[in-house]
């Protein structure tokens, strides 16, 4: 990010020769005043036009004026001026208070101009957060596929991929998003601008979700060990969180409860009878069914052990 807006003090040193050269150099203008004027409609079509011309000159031949030593360096220039142009439409994007239907806009502008950005992460809560409002589940999904189709390791759009196609049933798509978190969140570095503290914090937030969600999803898919290995890794992530202990607990309890079936192992049914007791001792959802499994399990240990 510095070094795209640093590039872009030298301007005055690449002045266009021709016709060609100056459309980008007034585009470039007319972003600055459409940033200057906080105009959003101003600076999606400023920066949209801009991030063209810019890649035109990137990629095209020579343009007349300039000679082979400053050739080099208008293509710099002009590749500053495009990455100026995303980091526009994206820090536009995320400002408070602008109506969703225009964070929705300048983001999708962003994509267009070019979907694998590094300025995508700037406005992707605020433009999940936008269709959410829009369009509820269904938009968040479609807007998220659009990012991670570029951006495959986009942290927010894997969590409302995950979450979102969980709650719709679609097991085998919310389980890969989330290990794909998991993955990316496992491996991720420090981002700029974060303290240790604040990264730490987000880390294990955005962690504990994907294993939660390849947890739950495991045991929809009836893929125990999945369910199994999953949640107790986000068992001690997701802290006090009544919202995910509970149904934790509980899916932990149906996993080993199947293993136990799979394996005639009692070790593991008595482990998923701890799980369900510690799922029913918490107020939510999975609350009564938990207890249910409790009876069943507490019976089936009392029974007799059948030897063959």
């Amino acid at each position: 990010m510095k070094t795209a807006i640093l590039a872009l003090g030298t301007l005055s040193l690449f002045l266009a020769a021709s016709a060609t050269a100056n459309d980008l150099d007034d585009a470039y203008q007319r972003l600055k005043d459409a940033q200057t004027a906080k105009d959003p409609d101003a600076i999606k079509k400023a920066a949209t036009e801009t991030a063209k011309l810019a890649k035109a000159e990137v990629t095209g031949p020579k343009l007349e004026g300039f000679s082979d030593e400053d050739w080099p360096k208008r293509v710099e220039f002009a590749k500053g001026v495009g990455a100026t142009s995303e980091y526009a439409l994206s820090t536009a994007a995320a400002q408070p208070g602008l109506a969703p239907e225009k964070v929705v806009e300048l983001m999708d502008a962003l994509l267009a101009v070019n979907p694998k950005s590094s300025y995508i992460g700037v406005a992707t809560s605020a433009y999940l957060a936008a269709l959410g409002k829009m369009g509820g589940a269904d938009k968040q999904i479609e807007g998220a596929t659009k990012i991670v189709n570029g951006s495959p390791n986009e942290e927010e759009a894997l969590v409302v991929l995950a979450d979102n196609l969980m709650a719709k049933n679609r097991a085998d798509q919310a389980y890969t998003y989330a290990s794909r978190l998991v993955t990316v969140m496992k491996s991720k570095a420090k981002p700029e601008g974060y303290s240790d503290e604040d990264w730490n914090r987000r880390k294990s937030t955005l962690l504990s979700r994907g294993y939660y969600t390849a947890g739950v999803t495991g045991c929809m898919r009836q893929v125990w060990k999945d369910c199994d290995t999953n949640l107790r890794a986000a068992l001690p992530l997701v802290g006090n969180q009544p919202g995910f202990t509970g149904p934790a607990y509980f899916y932990l309890g149906v996993a080993n409860y199947q293993i136990s079936k799979i394996t005639t192992d009692r070790t593991k049914l008595q482990e998923a009878l701890k799980f369900e007791q510690q799922s029913a001792a918490i107020a939510g959802p999975m609350q009564a069914q938990a207890q249910q499994y409790v009876t069943v399990m507490q019976g089936e240990l009392r029974a007799p052990v059948v030897r063959r």
